[in-house]
């Protein structure tokens, strides 16, 4: 029943134009934001993204990229991530694969250079409470993986993090520069000898 309602809803968002509605450029605000949390409230939800789950995943993936690519969500979006990543420890991957499927199939690689911004403007002394600094590593480890072209002009964003008391967060900041380091010396590699 979810899947079902969720293409419905991501093929309303991405072929009707809901703009006449409201005689606006763009639709009400407030529905653009009631969409969005309709999506935000299913992924904290373990059970919705797992298993049997992942056609509801993908839907509401599509839902939101649909959202950032069409009605311009994406700082919504960003902080969004950021504090259910704080919040949810299930959602680490799956927002990961979010940011990849941004980058391929929306051609929003700036959501990504956004999140990175956001992360580097971060407080560290509030990485000492709870897992934040846990789930936002291995997120960016994550991103980094799926999207290294993504990543790369932004690194130097989360380079403040080095000096922060986190352990936690300086190894995500060095595994990440590792993503990028593996991932360029693969291409080389299978570029062959010059």
């Amino acid at each position: 029943m979810k899947e079902r309602v969720l293409s419905v809803l991501h093929n309303m968002l991405d072929s009707i134009d809901l703009a006449r509605l409201w005689k606006l450029d763009y639709p009400e605000e407030a529905f653009v934001n009631l969409v969005s949390k309709i999506c935000y409230t299913l992924l904290e939800n373990p059970a919705t993204i797992k298993g049997k789950g992942s056609a509801i995943k993908r839907n509401l993936f599509m839902v939101l990229g649909t959202l950032v690519k069409k009605y311009n969500t994406a700082s919504g979006l960003v902080h969004t991530i950021l504090n259910l990543l704080t919040q949810h420890e299930h959602l680490v991957t799956p927002f990961a694969e979010l940011m990849g499927l941004l980058v391929t199939e929306y051609d929003c690689p700036h959501v990504v250079s956004d999140v990175m911004r956001e992360v580097g403007r971060m407080d560290p002394a509030s990485f000492s409470k709870g897992d934040i600094a846990k789930n936002l590593a291995a997120f960016l480890t994550e991103t980094a993986e799926n999207t290294p072209k993504a990543v790369l002009p932004s690194i130097s964003l989360l380079m403040v993090h080095f000096e922060g008391e986190s352990y936690t967060m300086r190894n995500g900041v060095v595994q990440v520069i590792g993503q990028l380091l593996a991932k360029a010396f693969a291409v080389d590699a299978t570029a062959g000898p010059s």
